[in-house]
């Protein structure tokens, strides 16, 4: 795996013989909506116009304001992704990433996972 995108709050990385994005969300992370954005703005920079699954693993999310929650739901943050796969076992997390797949509908196919391998093999569905 090779670091395509670091930011002060999460990596971005291409795996899978580049098929798959993988990110994480680094330690004490906390979103709003002007990092939100910009996150996605890096994403299509690199990934430009081919459609890729994004694996997430959001356990060092600290806070997401519900702006960020809300836009990462849209058509435009989720352009050129064909699934969202959200990875966390840590409880306030999985509270939160319910919300957003119930609540928000993001506009991918989205699902929420406690390990790597399984939103790995869910992921290569939409790759």
């Amino acid at each position: 795996m090779a670091i395509l995108i670091e930011t002060d709050v999460l990596t971005l990385e291409s795996i899978e013989d580049s098929k798959i994005i993988f990110g994480t969300i680094k330690d004490g992370a906390v979103i709003i909506l002007e990092v939100a954005q910009k996150i996605k703005d890096d994403r299509l920079s690199v990934w430009g116009d081919s459609s890729k699954p994004l694996i997430i693993d959001v356990n060092g999310l600290v806070s997401l304001d519900g702006q960020s929650r809300d836009y990462w739901a849209t058509a435009e943050s989720m352009k050129h992704l064909s699934s969202v796969a959200i990875i966390t076992n840590k409880k306030f997390q999985v509270l939160l990433a319910n919300f957003f797949i119930l609540f928000s509908k993001p506009a991918v196919p989205t699902r929420l996972f406690s390990n790597y391998e399984d939103a790995l093999n869910w992921s290569k569905k939409f790759g």
